[in-house]
């Protein structure tokens, strides 16, 4: 009976362990992560105007005519597609280590603009943009594919919860959340 008990735990921890994925594997092989939850590695890049912000997930060189972006859309209403998954796995962290190295031979972190303001009085206004630097992440949640191609050529989106999406060090660790 001790064997069984210890037999399951084990099998349960396995089961939570979840190997991410690059942008261009899954972005591939949508077909394999259409009904299952998938973590996906890439540079975290921001859209951000002085209306609103966008996030992707992002890796140069998929190859001809693959599209290299993912948007990820947070807490979606159930009308607007499927329901994120709520859970929050444990990441294979060799795996994801490995994924992180494959992602940085092609594509470099660079940056991305934001709007900074001041306050003048009891205001506060639009001073001006600046870079700032792009970051590393994995995303877990469901990829799919947007009806209508986006203003930004993204085709595909990850339906996501803000908890599951988690910087990583440059040598693939999971980093601090905010």
């Amino acid at each position: 009976m001790i064997l069984l008990v210890v037999f399951l735990w084990l099998q349960a921890e396995h089961a939570s362990i979840v190997g991410p994925v690059t942008v261009c594997e899954a972005l591939r092989n949508v077909a394999a992560y259409k009904s299952t939850p998938v973590a996906v590695v890439g540079r975290l890049e921001r859209s951000v105007s002085l209306q609103d912000s966008t996030e992707y997930l992002d890796q140069e060189d998929c190859g001809a005519g693959t599209a290299t972006r993912i948007l990820l859309w947070e807490d979606p209403a159930p009308e607007d597609g499927p329901e994120p998954p709520k859970d929050h796995p444990n990441l294979d962290q060799p795996v994801l280590v490995v994924k992180l190295a494959q992602i940085r031979k092609t594509t470099a972190l660079g940056t991305h603009r934001e709007p900074v303001y001041k306050k003048v009085q009891d205001r506060v206004i639009f001073s001006h943009f600046a870079d700032v630097p792009n970051s590393w992440a994995v995303a877990y949640g469901r990829l799919v594919k947007i009806p209508e191609e986006g203003w930004d050529g993204v085709v595909f989106s990850l339906f996501v919860v803000r908890q599951n999406i988690r910087p990583l060090t440059g040598d693939g660790r999971l980093g601090q959340t905010n």
